[in-house]
């Protein structure tokens, strides 16, 4: 966790020391999402339709007008629930910490934009709750063991979608739709009666809100151009 916190940090002081155009922006963003399992051998599965917590810290910077990275840290929640045995429905729920990085391309109109963003998508499982029961809506969840030879703790994947937004003079509020295509497995598939494939999906949506650093920058930048200018103007 340490080594993660000190990457995002890392991140914000090597953007904010870029020259030439930029916008960095620093905030917070929640959401929710539903999500799945694709098994092999497959089995009978449903989405988690239920509203699953994403919220954590998002950091964008925009050294071009039109084309940036956006970064963030955040605590997201994904899961499944599958038909066992013909008589019970089994649920699980998963919390990672997870890092997505993304290339994001933009239009822009006055102070409203458009963006697509492509990117990677990092997470570690921090814990887990499953529970059972022959009717889902009385399912009661209880903390699941992890083990680290049967569940699979480091997951990855691709991450992408769309998003529209507002720029307002000290920040931008920001709504976005995403995917998450899993490429690593829930649970390893050498350990006895595991899936030979477990990849997780997910849809979520979300809105952030976010800081522009970049403003005082700017406004110390003009006040010396000012300073430079008005000695000669008074030379005249």
């Amino acid at each position: 966790m340490k080594r993660i916190l000190t990457l995002f940090v890392t991140l914000l002081i090597s953007l904010y020391s870029l020259q030439g155009y930029s916008q960095l922006l620093l905030g917070v963003r929640g959401g929710q999402s539903i999500s799945g399992i694709t098994f092999t051998p497959e089995q009978d599965t449903r989405p988690l339709t239920n509203p699953l917590i994403d919220v954590g810290l998002i950091l964008k910077h925009f050294a071009h007008e039109h084309v940036g990275f956006q970064g963030e840290l955040n605590y997201t929640q994904r899961g499944y629930l599958s038909f066992v045995d013909s008589t019970y429905y089994y649920k699980r729920v998963n919390s990672f910490v997870e890092i997505p990085l993304f290339f994001q391309v933009r239009t822009t109109r006055n102070s409203f934009f458009a963006h697509v963003n492509i990117g990677f998508s990092a997470s570690f499982l921090t814990h887990s709750k499953a529970g059972k029961n022959t009717t889902i809506s009385q399912i009661e969840l209880s903390n699941y063991k992890l083990n680290v030879l049967r569940d699979n703790y480091f997951n990855y994947g691709l991450k992408g979608g769309v998003g529209l937004g507002y720029d307002f003079s000290w920040g931008t509020i920001q709504l976005d739709v995403r995917y998450l295509y899993g490429l690593g497995d829930l649970y390893y598939y050498n350990y006895s009666g595991n899936p030979t494939r477990s990849p997780a999906w997910a849809l979520n949506g979300s809105v952030s809100f976010m800081f522009n650093l970049s403003n005082a920058k700017k406004e110390r930048a003009i006040f010396e151009d000012n300073r430079d200018i008005s000695p000669n103007i008074n030379q005249i």
